[in-house]
């Protein structure tokens, strides 16, 4: 039995990528609201909301960005 179940496990994962996240490009503001901006520095302003009016734009096609998404998902367990 336990073959049978390894076997059928196996087959099921045919496409499954860890460590990969996939957000449709309509729910990326609900994510990033999620999650909050990567790139906000608090340290290097006074105020929570002159941090985030002054933070960096997330680029959906920018491999660096996405990765940090990533990374944010993956740190609070999302």
């Amino acid at each position: 039995m336990s073959d049978r179940l390894r076997e059928i496990v196996k087959v099921s994962l045919i496409g499954f990528w860890l460590h990969e996240v996939f957000i449709l490009p309509s729910d990326l503001e609900v994510a990033l609201s999620s999650v909050g901006n990567s790139f906000v520095d608090y340290d290097a302003y006074e105020s929570e909301e002159e941090a985030r009016a002054n933070a960096q734009a997330f680029d959906w096609k920018n491999p660096a960005h996405r990765a940090a998404l990533r990374e944010r998902l993956w740190s609070c367990n999302c």
